[in-house]
């Protein structure tokens, strides 16, 4: 993962898009730089509770979720080719990730979108089961739903509906809420 994450820091693509951002709701520290800036401090926090090689995996995470918004398209599904996941998808596929990352990067946002749009409707039961299908690796996803979720101006709404409903659908660890205590 290390050489992958070096891969994407000598992008010039990265480089450039680290200064894009303003301040707005949700994201009170504007620009991607700030924003990887919280969630590194989010995985320091978390670090004793992750397995082996997690910490590299999220931390690849965190720095390329969000790193196309620049040139996406805003508000526009998961798998639109102008979504900002799923274009860092295609860029960590291009700088060789693996499967799992891939997925969770395409699908990062799905749980607060889940929460957002679907929460009170028939359908979200049938999405949920697909998107954590997707993701694979369901703690990892978890994991990096809290680091990027538990940050200064998000609020605490959604996260606490999407373990709720995840929990339903896939048995989550004790260090899920463990690493929930100690982000808050």
């Amino acid at each position: 993962m290390l050489g992958v994450l070096r891969k994407l820091r000598e992008l010039p693509l990265y480089q450039e898009n680290l200064q894009w951002g303003l301040p707005r709701r949700g994201h009170p520290e504007g620009s991607l730089a700030n924003h990887i800036a919280d969630l590194e401090a989010n995985l320091e926090k978390i670090q004793s509770l992750l397995r082996p090689d997690e910490e590299d995996r999220l931390r690849l995470l965190i720095h390329v979720h969000d790193i196309c918004k620049p040139e996406a398209w805003v508000g526009v599904d998961s798998d639109h080719p102008h979504n900002h996941a799923l274009m860092a998808r295609r860029l960590l596929e291009q700088l060789g990730a693996d499967p799992v990352l891939l997925n969770i990067t395409q699908y990062h946002d799905d749980g607060y979108i889940l929460f957002q749009y679907y929460r009170r409707s028939q359908a979200m039961r049938p999405r949920l089961r697909k998107l954590l299908q997707e993701v694979q690796d369901v703690e990892l996803f978890v994991l990096f739903f809290l680091i990027d979720s538990c940050t200064p101006g998000k609020r605490r709404e959604p996260v606490d509906w999407f373990l709720l409903t995840v929990a339903q659908e896939y048995r989550l660890s004790e260090r899920i809420e463990q690493a929930l205590r100690l982000l808050d």
